[in-house]
């Protein structure tokens, strides 16, 4: 998923890979004075880390590397502007609606200063070029659950993405993590570089890393998105 370039941010756009429709499931009893529906939005950046830079050598700290590597990326070091989209809309205490999507999100309420975001998703149906891109985009996320499942024809993937804000329905931040991933396609010298430039709402899965392979490039910066009524 390639961001807007209309609008480089932190957003909610960073979730638009899959149109789906959210529930919640509440671990608490809300507040009973709490009237649904009711609708937060974004208001600001609350964190930014720095840009971090991985080979399958290990990191890069070379400033002029780094910078050079995300030059022509969207979303990095990006100024926050508010967006129409920029919307999460709680029908009930259990469901929710982020306006980005086309769909509702279950909602889990682990604690009192926790909120889940979760929806399933499944890598089926789609060009073969593309398992290899979605599958990395899952597994950048370090909150999000994948499972690969044997089919008749081969395999498929399965799992369900899963957001974790801090803070309560009228108020809370949620991690993001944009990155820039080059993965080297091909045999030898015959190959090329394919990008992906996207973003997660999750903290990034140091794990991924693992997966790196000769001339596999990535960058990636951590943030969070402060959402209030």
């Amino acid at each position: 998923m390639k961001l807007n370039p209309a609008k480089s941010r932190f957003s909610l756009l960073f979730i638009a890979l899959f149109t789906l429709v959210v529930s919640c499931v509440k671990h608490e009893t809300p507040d009973p004075d709490m009237q649904f529906p009711f609708s937060v939005k974004a208001t600001a950046v609350a964190s930014k880390g720095n840009v971090r830079l991985f080979t399958q050598g290990g990191e890069v700290t070379d400033e002029s590397v780094i910078a050079r590597f995300i030059a022509d990326a969207e979303g990095f070091n990006a100024k926050f502007e508010v967006a129409p989209t920029d919307i999460v809309t709680f029908h009930t205490d259990s469901t929710a609606e982020f306006k980005a999507l086309t769909g509702v999100i279950k909602v889990a309420v682990p604690t009192s200063n926790k909120l889940a975001f979760r929806y399933p998703f499944t890598l089926d149906k789609i060009q073969p070029s593309m398992w290899q891109p979605l599958l990395d985009h899952q597994l950048i996320a370090k909150t999000n659950i994948t499972h690969t499942v044997p089919t008749a024809t081969g395999f498929t993937h399965v799992g369900e993405v899963v957001q974790i804000a801090s803070g309560d329905y009228q108020s809370f931040e949620l991690p993001a993590t944009v990155y820039k991933l080059s993965r080297w396609v091909g045999q030898g010298d015959a190959g090329a570089s394919s990008y992906i430039n996207s973003g997660v709402f999750s903290p990034f899965n140091e794990d991924f890393l693992e997966t790196l392979r000769p001339r596999d490039t990535i960058a990636f910066q951590e943030g969070s998105l402060r959402f209030t009524k």
